[in-house]
């Protein structure tokens, strides 16, 4: 357990951004190529009416998903990387302890509701989905033991795990997709199917890893914790948070009603092309695991703040560059029949400006333990069916891409705001973006091209 203790003082934060960022963007790259392959399958196996009911199925999942607190791992993440970088290895076990018992029993309830309401829910999506959503509700179950695995990984910053992981699910899924060609079983049952036992089979694989950490912890006395003192601490905002998530969920819904199932296809294709370039790089659950070691120097943390924002915006601007260009062959390769979507991909691409600021805002305020000004920022999402509806109406379905990327920016510069009243050694001077100076050359030497 030593290595538990002292995981904060033996790398240098930016050596830990860099390591994380490696081994979390290399397998989610690889497991994109992955998601690739198995959406081909899919998406062309699949009418376009079918892949619309599916996207259907999972948000109705989602939104159901938000009674999970799905969420509630941000504050315990922020809160146990600081205990155990401060050598607090037994309040670190009693944390674990509370996260696990209000996660696992939360999960298995919503699961059995779904289980029985989905012939109702079915109805709401406008097609038979009663099968399809049995066989999710399981996922809750899995999902659940899912975030403890991951909550582990991040917060002993083993980010090669995490990595793992996040492969196998996706690898499991493909060579699941595969089974079902080549046995002529396909449809969106065994669609289902496949995204649930691919939820399963990681937590095979790593669980003599868990069990050993698991193992190791127990040996720690358990330290005095009690879960009123997140509350207090953080505040019942932080678990209000997650409930605003679920405005985001009713976009399908919002299309289909306006647009139709085949819209919600279209849209979503669009979207999982965005959310697959988006995501590669995850440096919000990086940042915070390191920001809270970092907040008891002011200095450093701001200037850690500045650089992650300054580099991650222009490799965002050269991925956005690369898909802008490469993106309509890839569509007309392999998924002609939604070539409508290129034009809201391309629409969508507009937010990889501000995704290193939204992401290294969003870390900071947590870190901050603000999640009341989160919460009340979060509370704008309310009127995001609204906008979603007005831009649809104006301007057809390219109002569900604008009317995702003008939130954004509207919800980042609202963060920003608030951070900087908190936190105002926490600012980002845009012009530094076109500066090189002796600290950036400084820095890159010794962490990036160092031996």
């Amino acid at each position: 357990m030593c290595g538990m203790n002292n995981q904060g003082g033996k790398k240098s934060i930016a050596r830990i951004i860099k390591e994380g960022i490696v081994a979390l963007s290399s397998a989610k790259l690889l497991a994109q190529l992955v998601n690739i392959a198995a959406a081909f399958l899919v998406i062309r196996a699949l009418s376009v009416f079918e892949y619309g009911v599916w996207q259907l199925a999972q948000s109705a999942i989602a939104i159901i998903g938000a009674l999970t607190l799905p969420t509630l791992e941000n504050i315990f993440l922020t809160d146990m990387a600081r205990d155990l970088g401060e050598g607090k290895v037994g309040r670190y076990r009693a944390e674990l302890r509370a996260f696990i018992r209000i996660v696992f029993p939360l999960s298995f309830f919503v699961a059995v509701v779904v289980f029985f309401a989905a012939p109702f829910i079915s109805t709401l999506i406008g097609a038979d989905a009663r099968a399809i959503l049995m066989i999710l509700s399981a996922s809750f179950v899995l999902m659940s033991i899912k975030r403890i695995y991951l909550l582990l990984f991040s917060t002993q910053a083993k980010f090669a795990s995490e990595a793992g992981f996040t492969f196998l699910s996706r690898f499991f899924y493909l060579c699941l997709i595969i089974i079902l060609v080549v046995f002529n079983k396909f449809g969106i049952i065994g669609v289902a199917l496949a995204y649930l036992f691919s939820a399963f089979l990681p937590l095979i694989v790593f669980f003599p890893a868990v069990l050993k950490n698991i193992i190791d912890l127990s040996k720690i006395p358990r330290g005095s914790y009690s879960f009123l003192e997140t509350i207090k601490a953080h505040g019942k905002w932080s678990l209000l948070n997650d409930q605003t998530g679920i405005i985001g969920d009713l976009e399908p819904w919002v299309i289909k009603y306006f647009l139709g199932i085949e819209a919600v296809a279209l849209f979503s294709v669009a979207s999982s092309l965005y959310s697959a370039l988006g995501d590669l790089i995850p440096i919000e659950k990086i940042l915070r695991v390191v920001f809270p070691r970092e907040i008891t120097d002011p200095d450093r943390l701001s200037f850690l703040f500045q650089r992650t924002i300054k580099y991650f915006t222009w490799l965002y601007a050269l991925m956005g560059i690369v898909a802008y260009v490469f993106a309509p062959p890839f569509l007309k390769l392999v998924f002609p029949k939604y070539l409508p979507s290129l034009f809201l991909f391309n629409i969508m691409l507009l937010r990889f400006l501000v995704i290193p600021i939204s992401n290294a805002v969003t870390a900071a305020l947590y870190t901050f333990r603000a999640q009341k000004n989160l919460f009340f920022i979060n509370l704008s999402k309310l009127g995001y069916p609204l906008t979603l509806a007005i831009g649809i109406i104006i301007f057809g379905i390219a109002g569900t891409a604008i009317n995702a990327v003008v939130f954004v920016f509207a919800l980042t510069a609202a963060r920003y705001y608030i951070l900087r009243r908190i936190a105002p050694s926490l600012s980002f001077n845009f012009r530094t973006l076109f500066q090189f100076d002796e600290k950036d050359r400084a820095l890159l030497k010794r962490e990036f091209f160092r031996g």
